[in-house]
């Protein structure tokens, strides 16, 4: 999977120690390609699902899928996940069920909730933006009238309170006559719908603004190690492609053997295709 100082390293397939079943579920509404990754990493697609449908398919623990929106040859894919992961590598049969198949439940890819906890994930640009948002709300409801004024400030606003200046540019204070007039030309229509400035909002409020102002962040995880692989047969640049402990595929918060079992269901009754690189 990329020796070091050579290509990039890439999901592959990487042995056929042990065989496993997997039955893919198209649970979108489009119709999905299923492409086993070579030992090359070359994709091949073996099926295009309806919407609904399910097909079984023998396959191997070491072995990579991936999954697409079906587009005409040119147009753009979409990636589709399982559970949270771009890349699935099916984990062994769990013993004692009759005809187990591991169900991998194909979905269009979910977004990040924002959150202070998940702040970091989301581009440095909104980042600054909530920060300056949020600095300025607790300014006001503390009552501080100092503090750094913004970059490229002059005049007033360097003079220190500078949020005091900006509510009074807002509100039409220290504005020109002529602006004067014109918001005292509005005062009875905001008194017919009284507004309240930023420092007004509870802070709950105002983490709920953002998280519907910030911009889609895909949640995509990367897969756990897969089992049945040997000491010293990934590079150490494969292994960063993997999360590190655990086996099987899980989600970002669950463990990989809970995951496995999660995923165990009965086989569909439907013919199975040859497995995949086999013999190689």
């Amino acid at each position: 999977m990329g020796a070091s100082g050579s290509r990039p390293a890439t999901h592959r397939s990487l042995n056929c120690r042990t065989a496993t079943m997997v039955e893919f579920c198209n649970d979108t509404q489009h119709e999905v390609e299923t492409l086993w990754l070579g030992y090359d990493g070359a994709e091949r697609r073996y099926y295009t699902l309806q919407p609904g449908q399910r097909v079984r398919q023998p396959t191997y623990t070491a072995h990579p899928w991936v999954f697409r929106v079906f587009r005409v040859p040119g147009a753009p894919s979409e990636q589709l996940v399982v559970q949270d992961q771009a890349v699935l590598y099916v984990p062994p049969l769990l013993p004692g069920l009759d005809k187990p198949a591991v169900e991998a439940h194909i979905r269009a890819v979910a977004g990040v909730a924002w959150s202070p906890a998940s702040h970091a994930a989301f581009p440095p640009d909104f980042r600054a933006a909530a920060a300056a948002l949020l600095c300025c709300h607790r300014q006001l409801v503390g009552g501080i009238s100092s503090g750094a004024a913004p970059e490229g400030a002059s005049g007033p606003e360097r003079q220190g309170g500078w949020l005091r200046w900006l509510s009074r540019q807002l509100s039409g204070q220290g504005a020109s006559p002529r602006k004067r007039a014109e918001v005292a030309q509005g005062a009875p229509q905001r008194q017919k719908h009284p507004c309240c400035c930023l420092g007004d909002l509870p802070k709950d409020l105002l983490l709920d603004v953002l998280a519907a102002a910030a911009p889609f962040v895909p949640l995509l995880v990367k897969p756990a190690l897969p089992h049945g692989l040997e000491p010293g047969e990934l590079s150490p640049e494969a292994l960063q492609l993997f999360r590190q402990g655990g086996g099987g595929c899980d989600s970002e918060a669950g463990a990989g053997q809970a995951a496995g079992e999660a995923w165990a269901g009965q086989a569909a009754a439907q013919p199975e295709a040859g497995l995949p690189g086999e013999g190689q």
